[in-house]
């Protein structure tokens, strides 16, 4: 039999089962309200807060369909740019691009609105907009508030973990480097900016 000279291949995302990471001084929260105290403080914070609170739009996986006229309830998103150099992504494999590793995250999302947002935005993972609205969207950022540090993941890193490997491999990633030295967000926002983003 002739061979073809074609070849395909599939990229395959192994993830090792570990224990709940807890890292010094690193405050890990669900709540908007329990996150603006914390960062009072000046606390380190990672939220996550529950996606029905978020302002924003509903994560979508696959691009915008053909047409945004004759099925306008689409988000209407069309990818992810990441950041794949950041060290927030350490413990997190990826490329700049959203592959199969991004899925379920993305489908269980909301994104961040930040237009008309004073502070400029430039998001560890910026959710790409269809060229109809162009908004400007994240679901990983890094802020500086008052004398506190925050790490904004707007997709579910909290529900299910056992089931779902990708979300527990991206909330290690994140909480170690939030208790990391690396962790110094460049970007300021301030608490009235903060509390905008959601409902």
């Amino acid at each position: 039999m002739a061979k073809s000279g074609y070849r395909n291949q599939r990229k395959i995302w192994v993830y090792p089962v570990q224990p709940e990471t807890n890292v010094a001084d690193v405050e890990f929260t669900t709540a908007v309200d329990s996150a603006v105290q914390l960062l009072r403080a000046g606390k380190t914070v990672v939220l996550n807060p529950d996606t029905a609170h978020i302002k924003g739009i509903d994560g979508w996986f696959a691009p915008v369909f053909w047409s945004s006229v004759h099925f306008p309830d689409q988000p209407g998103s069309i990818g992810l740019l990441i950041n794949d150099q950041h060290p927030a992504l350490t413990d997190f494999p990826t490329s700049t691009y959203s592959d199969w590793q991004w899925w379920d995250l993305v489908t269980r999302s909301r994104s961040v609105q930040f237009d008309g947002s004073v502070t400029r935005q430039d998001p560890i993972v910026r959710v790409i907009d269809n060229f109809f609205r162009n908004r400007h969207l994240g679901l990983l950022m890094e802020f500086r508030t008052g004398n506190g540090k925050l790490l904004l993941c707007t997709m579910d890193i909290q529900h299910d973990l056992d089931n779902r490997p990708a979300a527990r491999q991206l909330k290690r990633s994140l909480i170690q480097y939030a208790g990391s030295e690396k962790f110094r967000p460049s970007q300021e926002i301030t608490m009235e900016e903060l509390i905008k983003f959601f409902k």
